[in-house]
């Protein structure tokens, strides 16, 4: 599995980017692709693990949090 870093998440729209550490190009994440019980905003700032769906743009699907980023709320804007 992939691993980076959430840049934003917008709660209201329920989607996302996600800055891969190889430093390869963001993907785009929907709330349904994070591995969790309900619906669990991610992060700015927390280390995500994903795999990575190919189509027209690159998506992050299976998003697990590995740890969240203490003192920080999701982002809900851009």
């Amino acid at each position: 599995m992939a691993e980076g870093t959430p840049r934003w998440f917008n709660e209201a729209t329920g989607y996302g980017l996600i800055r891969p550490d190889d430093g390869g190009r963001a993907l785009i994440v929907r709330g349904t692709d994070i591995a969790s019980e309900g619906f669990d905003p991610l992060e700015e700032g927390a280390a995500v693990s994903y795999e990575v769906k190919r189509g027209s743009a690159l998506r992050a699907f299976n998003v697990s949090v590995r740890s969240r980023c203490e003192g920080k709320k999701a982002h809900n804007g851009y």
